[in-house]
């Protein structure tokens, strides 16, 4: 027996970890010893009768030599901190159940930590890792390097970006994830949220994250001295289909059609726009917003046949609450060849006629062609004689409907129908006060621009009139609350880097985002902008509500390194650029 155990190589050593695989192989080294059957059944030798014989006393020795050499092999097979849980323990049968009670339950666990819905908070590594690209919203595969996780150990890197995961409020971001194809398990580590000024608190077997602000994120329990943090990850690759995704941009662009919105997608109109699913639930914000009786009539039969060949113009109001500064009143000009839109905005209807000079002067200079149509009702504001001698001198053809024949300027009243159907969504998504229904005017027409009709069997109107295909890379949740940066000459040392504002939309002379300013009630534009796009403002609580907070960034604005690019705007100073007026006098 000795010999045959001086030929056997030392057992394994079970450290805590893969249960199983360790039990499988003590077995069969166990067997190899003839040491198994004491270690399952138990060993109990009879004691000796009274004047034994040699025989006897050689199996009585034999068996109590088995339950010893067993138990020597089992404490000898663990790690220090296992040896502990088995220390008192007299026989082998009683240490072996102890160790498969304790660590069989234990193994389970680690192999549900282990999948990808699961992340463990760790102090050793230096970044949030994973091992599975599935699960990458964004994913930038030409990022490499090399990172040192808590066993010291170097790994490669093969990719750097932004994954979603499904928690019980929503579906939140995680920005700057390493995909690291060697490790084991997801890591979400304790050093890069202190970077982003998180505090972890660990106590009473817990450990508790609080955001910058202090609030309260998560408490996650201690399990086998980890903490894992379980949450259901969405089924994403990168720019996935998906429900999630396909609301997000539902709501982005407007509340725009989910079957509109995927043969976007699908025909690559749009840059930068994932898959979209047309098979969603009902939206309440659209039934709000859109809902009605009959189908509007049917399209015109004549088409121009290049730019503003036929403009076609009409006039929205009065709105029942004047706008920011005093408009009730909004005018849509459109193209009839690309069906590019312009806004302009009036305190009365007379105001039309100088909206017309200065629309006709700016998309002649960008055209380069002159208008030679404009068709309209018969609205005072439009028969008016300084009107008619305008057009007159321009050598533009006037052309009237005939009097409550609003069909046969269809184009301009689908067109007011739809942008106060996008508008109306847009407030209500947010619950914004109706004085910022130009704001939403506004930013429905901009966003109706980006989107495809189907007059242009294909084209959207932005590429039909600018020649290139938009991209929707920029846009925003209409109405969310962000965070505009203070510069530096604006603030003292010891003042917040930032104000908490409303998004109200998108800057046409600047590449920036027009902000509501919670705190002066005026409208900025900035580049330098943190989007918080599933929270909203409380207006009567003074705050925000539905946040997802910082740990989970959906949008992480690139910093700039100039802080002089941000600029107080009056609505009245920005100046229309291809397609979209700026709310003058608002």
């Amino acid at each position: 027996m000795a010999s045959g155990s001086n030929s056997l190589p030392p057992p394994p050593v079970f450290a805590g970890e893969n249960y199983d695989l360790w039990a499988a192989k003590m077995r069969t080294y166990l067997r190899a010893q003839s040491l198994w059957e004491v270690v399952e059944n138990g060993s109990n030798p009879a004691p000796l009768p009274d004047n034994p014989t040699m025989a006897q006393v050689r199996f009585h020795s034999d068996e109590v030599a088995k339950e010893g050499r067993a138990l020597a092999i089992i404490q000898a097979a663990v790690h220090d901190d296992v040896f502990i849980k088995i220390l008192n323990l007299d026989t082998a049968k009683e240490a072996w159940d102890k160790l498969k009670e304790e660590f069989q339950v234990i193994n389970e666990l680690w192999r549900k930590y282990w999948s990808k819905e699961v992340w463990l908070i760790d102090s050793g590594c230096t970044n949030h890792m994973t091992n599975d690209a599935s699960i990458f919203k964004e994913l930038d595969q030409s990022h490499f390097s090399k990172v040192t996780v808590g066993n010291g150990e170097s790994v490669e890197v093969k990719g750097k970006g932004v994954i979603a995961v499904e928690t019980s409020s929503g579906t939140k971001y995680i920005s700057d994830v390493l995909y690291v194809p060697e490790i084991n398990q997801n890591l979400l580590s304790v050093g890069q949220m202190l970077e982003k000024n998180y505090t972890l608190h660990f106590e009473d077997m817990k450990c508790t994250i609080f955001d910058p602000s202090g609030c309260e994120l998560m408490s996650i329990r201690m399990k086998d001295k980890s903490f894992p943090i379980e949450w259901k990850q969405p089924a994403m690759h990168a720019f996935p289909s998906s429900v999630d995704d396909s609301v997000l941009w539902h709501k982005r662009l407007g509340h725009f059609s989910y079957s509109t919105l995927k043969k976007i997608s699908s025909n690559g109109l749009i840059q930068n726009l994932p898959s979209i699913e047309d098979d969603v639930d009902v939206c309440d914000v659209c039934q709000f917003g859109k809902q009605c009786r009959l189908p509007f009539p049917a399209v015109a039969s004549w088409r121009a046949v290049e730019k503003l060949q036929l403009i076609h113009t009409d006039v929205c109001g009065p709105m029942s609450i004047a706008s920011l500064n005093g408009n009730k009143y909004f005018l849509l000009f459109i193209d009839d060849f690309t069906r590019m839109s312009w806004v302009f905005f009036l305190k009365q209807k007379l105001d039309v006629f100088a909206a017309f000079q200065k629309f006709k002067t700016l998309v002649e200079n960008e055209a380069g062609c002159q208008i030679k149509k404009l068709r309209s009702d018969n609205g005072t504001e439009y028969t008016a004689g300084e009107f008619k001698k305008f057009c007159d001198q321009a050598g533009i053809q006037h052309q009237f409907t005939v009097p409550y024949t609003p069909q046969q300027n269809g184009v301009s009243e689908r067109k007011n129908r739809t942008v106060m159907e996008m508008a109306r969504c847009l407030l209500f998504e947010k619950g914004l006060p109706k004085t910022f229904w130009a704001e939403a005017v506004n930013t429905s027409v901009y966003l109706l621009n980006l989107l495809p009709t189907k007059a242009l069997k294909g084209k959207t109107p932005y590429e039909a009139w600018c020649g290139r295909k938009p991209s929707v890379e920029h846009l925003k949740i209409f109405g969310c609350v962000c965070y505009t940066h203070v510069p530096n000459v604006k603030r003292d040392k010891l003042d917040h880097k930032c104000e908490v504002g409303i998004f109200l939309g998108y800057s046409i002379n600047t590449k920036g985002y027009r902000v509501y300013n919670l705190e002066t009630k005026k409208i900025i534009v900035s580049r330098d902008i943190k989007f918080d796009e599933f929270s909203k403002w409380n207006w009567k609580k003074h705050q925000a509500e539905g946040s997802s907070k910082g740990l989970f960034d959906e949008d992480i604005l690139q910093e700039q390194n100039s802080e002089d690019d941000e600029e107080n705007y009056d609505s009245d100073n920005e100046f229309p650029v291809r397609g979209t007026r700026t709310l003058e006098d608002i």
